[in-house]
């Protein structure tokens, strides 16, 4: 606006000026003649004179109307080029970015037909669920057009779009308009939307504020009228517009306000509805009853106007008072309540057709509850019954938490090893609602150290980084300006110099830590999205504007994430190490058609390679010690593996493993996440253990009477038994690995042939020991032994810092002199001022320390 301004200014001004010019060169050129004529003592010839100073205004008019043909006709010639660039980008704008059509198929579908589930037996037979049958979508019930009074149209064309019938699909008028507006803002109120337009948006529900979102709807618009009739479309919209109170259409709205059919609605509840469609809440009749009065005599004002309505039937309805009949959902036509599977299933079925179908979460409800579609689960009736009856059970759950005056929640999920979803269960007790909170599909919480063998230590192995053998010191990977050490075991102790193995087995975290850094932050990230860990988030706004993400140390080490995963992910993502390193995308459904057999949704199963045959071996064998650790009772009749997850302030403790028949994981927590009770151990492995222990019941008893034949998860050479040094992670040498004051040094573990290491320990090194005192002996110590410490040199802490296996830890002295203490080293002189390599808590004498009794 400015800009226009100023260049209008400036042309004005250079005309004025060019006629001032014009204005100072005839009276120069008068004086001149007038002075010519009196020097020559003559008189002045006017007529002469005249007739030169026209010719000689008309050579500078010509010149400057030349000179403006020039402008002008460049400035047009750059119009036109600028137009033929534009239009050519704009039309290859519209194919690359606009898609025009919309698929009418799935808007005539049959709106009253009962949906059907099916599951497959043994035979590969589809079964139907009978009790599983849907009718009638969220609070919505399909009418036609021709049930609709006359005043309903009426009412919404008016107040909506009173060009309806004219347009063929967008009014460019209003259009127009709202462009304008938008542009030069001038107070008024300009919806360019129309009916049409209102209808694609309900439809895709795309309503982000772009142009090209606004672009593509009036090309849909037009496609949309030129394949459906006025009132197809008018159905259409009246059966999808959102009318408040969770009401989906006018014959829904019709009976929740008033208690009536749609058909039997008076003028003025016709205009009352009518008036919500703008701001729902606010032009609510119960909620704002005064907002609803005069937006609904707006609506009557406008139908008078156009010609809709007659002056004594405005008369009449004008201000009139609304009688509202409250009514409950009238759609909730069965008293079954579906299993969570189902719940899960719908969930991923709308999700699907709003994607295949491009259309907005309302019409593809409708499609599903009331399309008469045929359905077919991947769900395993025997394991959904399994789980549902074990969840209503309390002696499914820790006995210490029974008493809880509010107890904690819980969800599972069991998959196929192939990686379809069997059996969910979304919480504890028995299920009250349908489509009520799912905490194993909808709810995410932090994984803890569960996330470890799928972020850390699985593509670790996977890139050559590790062996079950390698040793990562478990010390404090930073400490900040007030000397905290980072990050804390659940421990909270520091163990040590210790295997890859162990590390997994008991959930280091500093080892998780370092071992991530030679995974670096976005491989480790790239791994978890292969494996189907969607939730985690890579760029992550809060609601003050800050930016969080979980690529970073302690969400992808210790699973410390932004929002967290869910449970069904976390089995998800488990199945790939009972597939051979092949992640499969969890599927609750195979297939949807319609009543006449043709294929709605074909889905699918998309796999991706993310682990070799060896690195799930070795991961899997690593976990097998962590179950068994558990001292698990599905243990003692199969083999089981697995990881335990605690989140931060032992908000939430997972258990995600697997036998050789079914993955699972399971997650235990409060339903706003707090510290958990002190509830035993590990009340996530309980559940997981006694649902699992239900769940092959009949496998367990087909392997103690022969007629099934046990599983294992490997081949017989798929894994090298080797006996290693668990400081040095090198093959154990007793001549030195066993002369170590803890004979413990022994550690068995199993590697991928290949990866195993070939040469003997050669950390260990000899001292002279004092047999009397456990400690390094001097010069004065009767009774000497060999004893073997482990050479490090690399532990440097800038305060005291407890690590257990410190003082079995060796230097040379060098030419420091020997440190006599009960606790510190006898090479303490040899560090560094200022700095420390670790103490144990002890009360004994630490075993590098210096014998002082003798």
């Amino acid at each position: 606006m400015f800009q226009i301004k100023e260049f209008l200014l400036k042309t004005k001004s250079a005309v004025v000026g060019f006629f001032k010019k014009i204005y100072n060169f005839i009276k120069n050129k008068k004086d001149a003649y007038e002075q010519y004529y009196r020097d020559q003592g003559q008189e002045v010839n006017w007529k002469k004179a005249f007739k030169r100073s026209i010719s000689i205004i008309f050579r500078v008019i010509a010149r400057v109307v030349s000179y403006m043909f020039n402008i002008v006709a460049t400035i047009l010639l750059v119009c036109i080029i600028t137009g033929i660039i534009s239009g050519t980008i704009f039309i290859f704008y519209l194919k690359s970015n606009i898609d025009p059509e919309i698929d009418i198929n799935v808007l005539k579908t049959e709106q009253n037909a009962t949906s059907k589930f099916y599951y497959y037996d043994k035979q590969g037979e589809p079964v139907e669920i009978e009790e599983e049958r849907i009718h009638g979508s969220e609070n919505r019930i399909w009418v036609s057009i021709d049930q609709m009074p006359e005043h309903l149209k009426d009412a919404f064309i008016a107040i909506e779009d009173h060009r309806f019938r004219d347009h063929s699909g967008v009014d460019w008028y209003r259009t127009l308009g709202a462009v304008k507006n938008f542009f030069l803002p001038s107070g008024g109120s300009f919806g360019g939307s129309t009916i049409t337009q209102q209808l694609i948006k309900n439809l895709t529900g795309e309503d982000e504020v772009t142009i090209q979102r606004k672009v593509q709807e009036i090309f849909r618009a037009l496609y949309l009228e030129k394949k459906m009739s006025k009132d197809e479309i008018l159905e259409l919209y009246l059966n999808t517009i959102y009318l408040s109170q969770g009401c989906s259409g006018v014959k829904t709205a019709a009976y929740t306000y008033f208690g009536k059919d749609v058909s039997e609605l008076s003028l003025v509840e016709c205009a009352a509805l009518a008036s919500i469609t703008k701001y729902p809440t606010k032009f609510d009749p119960v909620q704002n009853p005064d907002n609803n009065t005069d937006r609904r005599n707006t609506v009557l004002k406008t139908m008078l106007r156009y010609g809709l309505i007659n002056q004594r039937e405005f008369d009449e309805a004008f201000d009139q008072e609304l009688v509202i009949n409250l009514q409950k959902d009238q759609t909730n036509n069965s008293n079954s309540v579906s299993s969570y599977y189902v719940d899960a299933a719908i969930e991923d079925i709308i999700a699907d057709l709003m994607e295949e179908k491009g259309v907005g979460r309302e019409i593809a409800s409708n499609m599903l509850y009331s399309g008469g579609l045929n359905i077919y689960l991947c769900m395993d009736p025997e394991v959904q019954n399994i789980m549902e009856k074990a969840y209503t059970d309390e002696n499914t759950f820790s006995k210490s938490d029974h008493n809880l005056i509010i107890k904690p929640q819980s969800a599972m999920v069991v998959c196929d090893p192939k990686g379809d979803c069997l059996g969910i269960v979304g919480g504890r007790g028995e299920k009250l609602l349908n489509r009520g909170l799912n905490y194993a599909t909808q709810t995410k919480r932090s994984p803890g150290s569960s996330i470890k063998p799928l972020s850390v230590y699985g593509p670790a192995l996977e890139l050559g980084l590790i062996t079950p053998g390698t040793i990562v010191d478990d010390i404090p990977y930073s400490f900040d300006k007030n000397y905290n050490d980072w990050p804390k075991n659940v421990t909270k102790t520091y163990q040590g110099l210790k295997t890859v193995a162990y590390a997994v087995r008991v959930s280091l975290n500093t080892s998780a830590i370092r071992v991530l850094d030679l995974v670096g932050i976005e491989r480790s990230y790239e791994f978890t999205q292969k494996l189907g860990l969607e939730s985690l988030e890579e760029k992550y706004i809060t609601s003050s504007g800050a930016e969080m993400t979980d690529l970073g140390q302690a969400p992808l080490a210790m699973g410390a994430t932004t929002l967290g995963v869910t449970v069904r992910e976390m089995a998800s993502a488990y199945t790939t190490f009972r597939n051979n390193g092949i992640h499969t995308k969890s599927r609750t459904y195979s297939l949807v058609t319609d009543a006449n057999g043709n294929t709605v949704l074909n889905n699918k199963q998309v796999s991706t390679s993310v682990f070799s045959e060896e690195t799930v071996n070795t991961m899997t064998k690593m976990m097998e010690a962590v179950a068994k650790d558990k001292s698990m009772k599905i243990g003692k009749y199969m083999p089981i593996a697995g990881k335990t997850g605690t989140s931060m302030f032992s908000h939430d403790m997972w258990f995600c493993g697997f036998t050789p028949y079914y993955v699972a994981a399971t997650w235990y927590g409060f339903e706003d996440p707090k510290t958990l009770p002190n509830t035993g151990s590990a009340p996530a492995v309980f559940a997981f253990d006694n649902v699992m222990m239900k769940l092959h019941e009949n496998i367990i008893e087909g392997l103690e009477n022969g007629s099934l034949s046990p599983k294992s998860f490997y081949e017989d050479d798929d894994l090298i038994q080797v006996d290693i040094c668990a400081s040095s992670g090198l093959l154990y040498n007793p001549d030195t690995c066993g002369l170590d004051p803890r004979h413990n040094q022994c550690e068995t573990l199993y590697y991928a042939p290949g990866t195993q290491p070939t040469e003997y320990c050669n950390k260990h090194i000899l001292v002279d020991f004092c047999a009397d005192y456990k400690c390094i002996a001097n010069d004065s110590c009767p009774n000497k032994i060999k004893q073997a410490l482990v050479l490090e040199t690399k532990r440097s802490f800038p305060v005291f810092t407890y690590v257990v296996d410190a003082q079995y830890i060796y230097r040379p002295l060098g030419a420091s002199l020997p440190y006599s203490s009960d606790r510190y080293p006898v090479f303490q002189n040899a560090i560094q001022s200022g700095k420390y390599i670790g103490i144990t808590r002890t009360d004994k004498k630490a075993a590098n320390s210096l014998c002082t009794r003798h």
